[in-house]
């Protein structure tokens, strides 16, 4: 029973590493990253809607990044 639970467990690993999102914040501004088919980019940058100050996209190709919902103002 342990075997068994080792193999899934050694097999589950490349799964649960693939599926980890990365984020970037201002700090990489500038630089290239690298992802995974369907791993997530999550953008993190400081804002206040209320303000005025938010980001808002340029462009992007659509064939390549989707956006998953509307931002969230922490």
């Amino acid at each position: 029973m342990n075997k068994n639970i080792a193999f899934l467990f050694i097999l589950l690993i490349p799964i649960m590493m693939g599926c980890k999102e990365l984020v970037v914040t201002y700090a990489d501004s500038g630089t290239t990253v690298h992802l995974a088919v369907d791993q997530i980019l999550k953008i993190e940058l400081p804002a206040n809607a209320s303000t005025g100050n938010d980001w808002r996209k340029i462009s992007y190709n659509d064939s390549v990044l989707i956006s998953m919902g509307k931002p969230n103002y922490v």
